[in-house]
């Protein structure tokens, strides 16, 4: 008996359901991925901020958004020698052994601290980035890099009195961040809640890790309302100086993002700002 095969009318509408069926789930899964890497992001600002706390908890004290030297608080750093607010929580972040071989008396850029520096986190890496992010420090004559930094996506804020310049803040107030570079600052000097307050947020930077230029002002996390460096559709992951997590929208007021970023302005926010 002669087999009948399929007939061209047919095979189209197969090809057809087929891209019908790709045409729904292509967007279900991209949505589903975005929604992965927000959530993943999120959990890396919850580990770093408890990272933050818990030096606090053992030093007394927030650790500094930055660290210039000279400097003989936790870590003795001498003049002209500056590192970076992670460097700082290498043992809460990584483990003491590790902070162990990191180098306070030179700089993170120089060679003495390559081994560390070059040494890639997962947590301070936003999975919704399409790259891994790195800092040359240094090039031999080939143009080939021979000092490098692995990247990192987050970092602390400062605000200043440019908000008045934009119209995001009144003139006189107290623009002081969570973690100022130098600072010696507590989670008791938040004075306008530790729930409103920024400790860190994500940026689009990519400085190396010990760097102070993760250290962010505050337009390299939110340019105006506009889409900016983050990795996320719509917004960009924060941490809270209490430790929580939230995800906030290109479309918030300015006045309400430059409220955030100051740790004592004094300024009055509503949960539907934001």
């Amino acid at each position: 008996m002669r087999r009948r095969g399929f007939s061209l009318v047919e095979l189209l509408v197969v090809i057809a359901i087929i891209a019908a069926l790709l045409g729904l789930t292509i967007p279900a899964v991209q949505k589903l991925r975005t929604a992965s890497a927000r959530t993943y992001c999120l959990n890396n600002l919850h580990n770093q901020a408890a990272a933050v706390l818990a030096f606090e908890a053992t030093q007394g004290r927030l650790p500094p958004g930055a660290v210039s030297g000279p400097a003989s608080d936790s870590f003795v750093v001498p003049e002209g020698v500056s590192h970076g607010m992670y460097s700082c929580l290498l043992g809460f972040l990584v483990s003491n052994d590790f902070a162990a071989e990191y180098r306070w008396d030179v700089s993170y850029y120089a060679v003495e601290n390559q081994p560390a520096v070059r040494t890639r986190f997962g947590v301070l890496i936003c999975p919704g980035s399409a790259t891994f992010p790195q800092s040359i420090f240094e090039y031999d004559d080939n143009d080939n890099p021979v000092r490098w930094g692995a990247g990192c996506h987050y970092g602390g804020v400062v605000p200043s009195s440019i908000f008045v310049d934009f119209g995001w803040s009144e003139p006189d107030l107290n623009f002081a961040g969570a973690l100022p570079a130098n600072g010696r600052g507590r989670s008791g000097d938040v004075k306008d809640g530790t729930a409103n307050t920024i400790l860190l947020a994500e940026n689009g930077k990519g400085a190396a890790w010990a760097s102070p230029e993760t250290l962010s002002a505050a337009r390299d996390v939110f340019p105006g309302g506009v889409p900016g460096g983050a990795a996320h559709p719509g917004g960009f992951c924060a941490a809270m100086c209490d430790g929580s997590t939230r995800f906030l929208l290109w479309t918030m007021n300015p006045r309400t993002f430059a409220a955030l970023c100051t740790r004592a302005g004094g300024e009055t926010i509503n949960d539907s700002d934001w």
